[in-house]
């Protein structure tokens, strides 16, 4: 279990932009993998009782992954789109002209967005987007408002939905 989420920390290491998330998932598999050492030793003697921790174990790790799945998700396409040598996989389908619901921001409220799903913290935002902290938070808010979304996950979710 802890190899794997290495693996997964690897993984996402190599496909976020930030970095920050991939960062993270490494060093939870090194504690889990330091974890797992410390409960063989400990609990060798009463099998049942570490079990039943790998099984908690286990149920943390997939809830981490449930709220950090749209965020690979983007993650994922965006490395396939950029990826020359990645085939199409599906037929192409007819297109249905359906709204945007990102034709309605500003072209600074676009700007942000790209900059929120390729991971980049509010601070960053500010800096590289040249603007204070409070106006970020101000274009956040109307992003928000003109999306109906409330938060990062639903942003990343709208974004899923559109591809």
């Amino acid at each position: 279990m802890a190899n794997l989420w290495v693996f997964f920390g690897a993984i996402a290491f190599r496909v976020y932009a930030t970095r920050f998330i991939g960062a993270i998932g490494a060093g939870m598999g090194l504690v889990l993998a330091m974890l797992h050492s410390g409960l063989l030793e400990t609990l060798r003697d009463n099998i049942s009782l570490l079990y039943g921790v790998y099984a908690a174990l286990s149920v943390a790790l997939l809830l981490i992954y449930y709220f950090m799945e749209p965020y690979f998700t983007y993650a994922w396409r965006a490395q396939r789109k950029s990826s020359p040598d990645t085939a199409p996989t599906e037929m192409p389908q007819v297109s249905v002209k359906v709204k945007d619901p990102f034709a309605a921001l500003s072209e600074q409220e676009q700007i942000l967005v790209s900059l929120i799903l390729d991971g980049h913290t509010e601070s960053s935002i500010a800096k590289l987007m040249n603007i204070t902290l409070n106006t970020q938070k101000s274009y956040r808010k109307n992003v928000y408002a003109k999306l109906d979304i409330h938060s990062k996950r639903e942003l990343f979710d709208l974004e899923n939905s559109r591809h």
